[in-house]
């Protein structure tokens, strides 16, 4: 009766309909960076309220408004890692192209501008490396994780790829359904090897480019007015490895290759209001709307080096949250600038969607989808609201330009927040990993310096970032009954960093 049930439920789960992805994934494709030009990461991005710069084209479109003459720019920067060492796909440091821009501006009237834009920035940079090494195990093991919940009928469960490798490995003839395998003949109890430690390492590359189209203008000099409409590129690319040492010698290697790819659409408006006349002292404000984003991923994973049969590859959706953000910003004569900006996130609000139909064909096909309601439990319950916080400043001296500033985002991931890998959801059936990081708040800090020479412009930065975080190699405090006894297989956390260093040059040009 079991063995039938078991099946049942696995058959159940291959047939489910295109995927939603899972919580984690949702939070790091939604999460975004510090860049953009190099005189506004050089301010901590805090020129939201002060604009005339193009990397405020996203943050507060009403920026583009304060441009007085044509400009042109072209960022590029080189970005590294330290704490880790090069593996597989993944490097230490990479040269990035990160900005290309343009702004016309016209003017219609005594104080009066129109302008238009259009400014290319990556929004997100993957460039990461992650390692957890060597931790005494002391018998919890992922590949007893998913014994476990095969024979605990009490809870039902959505069987992932990685569980299906694992079962594999553990019956004959590579048969997903053979049980009596797993079954010692004496006591009639389910057992796994022991195991004395684990190895993990992924390596993931790509990046979030944003194609992004503005119109702005003033009324008066005092009201700004600007909306962008954004286009984003997605190019995800992991290779992980995670080995577990059993106590009889035998390592059991799991290893998968993951990818991202896909586009997205928002919408961002913005207001910048000078309070008064014969002041310089500006507050902005901006909403940006959901990424509503169409989304394909693939994996291909293979265990002690036998390739899982299936290479899974999906199309689903995934809805980022609102954002709102509030500015400040004064400069003192020709000399000082200083800006503040506030945004905020509810990452709770994140939707992923099953895609279920399709309509027509070619050119004119077109899906429906539906929200995982499984998985967006789980979204709510790991994930929470974040706020980020800029201040920077800047100082003239003649030709040349002084900056800095800081910037800070709350914790994406809850404390207490687990991958969990027994629900009953798509987003877990595909799934060919059960790693996560509960990644903590980000601390970013830059310095800048800027020369001007007649209608050319030179900026640097340097930003500095750091994100401490738990990581886990399978979801934790974990309780199975197996034949009246409970079994416990709660990894500890493994403290991780991702310090990164980033270096921007940008060139610009007024016309």
């Amino acid at each position: 009766m079991i063995k039938s049930i078991i099946m049942a439920v696995v058959l159940a789960a291959m047939s489910l309909p295109l995927s939603a992805q899972d919580a984690y994934d949702a939070a790091n494709i939604t999460s975004e960076d510090l860049n953009g030009t190099a005189r506004y990461v050089g301010m901590g991005g805090a020129m939201d309220a002060l604009g005339a710069d193009l990397s405020t084209i996203s943050s507060n479109p009403a920026g583009i408004g304060i441009f007085r003459r044509s400009h042109i720019s072209g960022t590029i920067g080189v970005q590294g890692q330290s704490g880790v060492e090069n593996f597989g796909i993944g490097s230490k440091a990479h040269v990035s192209f990160d900005q290309l821009g343009v702004v016309f501006s016209t003017r219609t009237g005594m104080k009066k501008f129109l302008n238009f834009a259009f400014n290319y920035n990556k929004s997100r940079d993957f460039h990461q490396i992650v390692r957890a090494s060597n931790i005494t195990f002391d018998g919890m093991s992922q590949h007893a994780q998913t014994l476990a919940k095969f024979c605990d009928m009490a809870r039902p469960y959505c069987p992932s790829a990685v569980d299906k490798l694992y079962l594999r490995k553990y019956t004959s003839n590579n048969s997903l359904y053979d049980f009596d395998k797993l079954i010692d003949p004496v006591d009639s109890m389910y057992y796994s090897n022991y195991v004395d430690a684990f190895d993990f390492a992924r390596a993931v590359t790509g990046y979030i480019g944003n194609y992004n189209l503005n119109i702005s203008g003033n009324i008066n000099d005092r009201v700004y007015l600007g909306a962008t409409v954004g286009l984003h590129d997605v190019h995800y690319d992991s290779n992980m490895s995670y080995s577990e040492m059993q106590s009889n010698g035998e390592p059991i290697v799991l290893s998968e290759d993951h990818q991202i790819t896909g586009t997205g659409i928002d919408v961002n408006i913005g207001i910048i209001i000078r309070p008064w006349a014969e002041s310089p002292f500006r507050i902005g404000a901006s909403i940006s709307t959901p990424t509503w984003y169409t989304l394909t991923s693939s994996y291909y994973d293979c265990l002690n080096g036998v390739q899982m049969p299936e290479a899974f590859a999906y199309k689903y959706r995934m809805n980022t949250p609102w954002k709102f953000g509030v500015s400040a910003g004064h400069t003192f004569g020709e000399k000082y600038a200083v800006g503040f900006g506030y945004e905020y996130q509810d990452y709770t609000s994140c939707d992923v969607r099953i895609i279920d139909e399709y309509y027509g064909y070619g050119y004119d096909e077109y899906s429906r989808s539906q929200s995982d309601d499984e998985m967006k439990h789980e979204i709510t319950k790991n994930l929470k609201g974040v706020h980020s916080f800029k201040i920077g400043g800047e100082m003239r001296l003649k030709d040349f330009a002084l900056r800095a500033g800081y910037n800070f985002v709350s914790r994406i991931y809850s404390k207490e927040g687990v991958r969990d890998q027994t629900i009953v959801s798509p987003g877990v059936a595909y799934a060919s990993s059960t790693d996560y990081t509960n990644w903590g708040d980000t601390h970013r800090v830059s310095v800048g310096v800027g020369y001007s020479y007649h209608k050319l412009r030179i900026d640097m930065a340097y930003q500095y970032s750091i994100t401490k975080g738990e990581f886990f190699p399978f979801m934790k405090d974990d309780v199975h009954v197996l034949s009246d006894v409970s079994y416990i297989n709660a990894v500890p956390a493994t403290e991780v960093k991702n310090i990164r260093h980033h270096l921007l040059l940008t060139m610009g040009y007024n016309f």
